[in-house]
């Protein structure tokens, strides 16, 4: 009599786990149609970035791949030559939506950021001439060429930037909009950028802290760059211009607090149903030699 209601509490017990695992699970997660879900990392100065921090910053930038991976992207890099003006200029029509371009930059005579890229070739005299491409005569940097705003809104009018994250770490990139105004117009909703002058170690550092709060979180951009630090040296800051509650995160299943995954659940089914079992078998031994005494007490 007792064993049979043993049994029944168990069954009890085992179904209750399974209904209220059951039932966390259509509230807890929310599942998001796939949208766009490429994203392109152009980092045309990898092997100097990387000799000069002692291969942290390749470290950060694997990281950086990974977690974009993890959010649901298919990720294409390109690395040192093979990021070219003629890549630059097809950008558009990829439909990526998240840009990383992590390169050296500056503020050229006209106050308009430019961004470097690892090419010499002089094949763009057109280019040159429409002043969207240049190249410095002088410097650590003398012969690279380098792109200006004016060269995206001459290439990027094509397929445009629709809803993209725009994020380029180099310096001065986001010391002013003159670059970030170029892509929002032309579709983008959110552009990132230094402010100032940032070391080459801190800023790919800051930059993965970044993705992997967006990523892994599915934290905003403003949220997600609330963590970040500032340059030690020059006080430069990560700053956005454009939509701040944009979220990158394209899995198929975006899950929420509350919300326990399926294999979990089905742990959790397999260890509950094979406990009870083991407390199943435990009380009829118990039981059996409980009998089995009081019969020899009997004789």
């Amino acid at each position: 009599m007792l064993l049979n209601k043993m049994k029944g509490y168990i069954l009890i017990i085992v179904t209750v786990i399974l209904l209220s695992f059951i039932g966390l699970n259509p509230a807890g997660a929310d599942f998001k149609t796939k949208e766009n879900n490429k994203a392109v990392i152009l980092d045309p100065f990898n092997s100097e970035f990387n000799s000069l921090s002692l291969g942290v910053y390749e470290m950060y930038m694997r990281s950086i791949i990974y977690n974009l991976g993890r959010a649901g992207y298919i990720v294409d890099y390109y690395r040192d030559e093979n990021v070219t003006i003629n890549l630059l200029k097809r950008l558009d029509d990829e439909g990526y939506s998240v840009i990383y371009i992590n390169s050296h930059g500056f503020i050229d005579p006209q106050g308009s950021f430019a961004l470097f890229i690892n090419e010499k070739i002089n094949l763009y005299q057109n280019d040159i001439e429409e002043n969207s491409v240049g190249y410095l005569e002088a410097g650590s940097l003398a012969g690279y060429l380098y792109v200006t705003p004016q060269f995206f809104l001459l290439y990027g009018n094509d397929s445009l930037f629709l809803d993209a994250l725009i994020f380029i770490d180099a310096c001065y990139s986001g010391n002013n909009t003159s670059l970030a105004e170029v892509f929002l117009n032309l579709g983008a909703q959110c552009f990132i950028g230094w402010n100032g002058p940032v070391n080459v170690i801190h800023g790919i550092m800051m930059d993965g802290k970044f993705f992997h709060e967006a990523c892994k979180y599915n934290k905003t951009v403003e949220q997600a760059l609330r963590g970040i630090r500032a340059d030690p040296d020059s006080g430069a800051t990560l700053t956005y211009f454009g939509n701040g509650t944009l979220r990158i995160l394209r899995a198929t299943q975006i899950l929420r607090e509350d919300y326990i995954p399926f294999d979990t659940i089905l742990k959790i089914t397999v260890a509950s149903i094979f406990s009870a079992g083991i407390i199943y078998a435990g009380l009829r031994v118990f039981l059996s030699h409980r009998s089995r005494l009081t019969l020899r007490g009997k004789n």
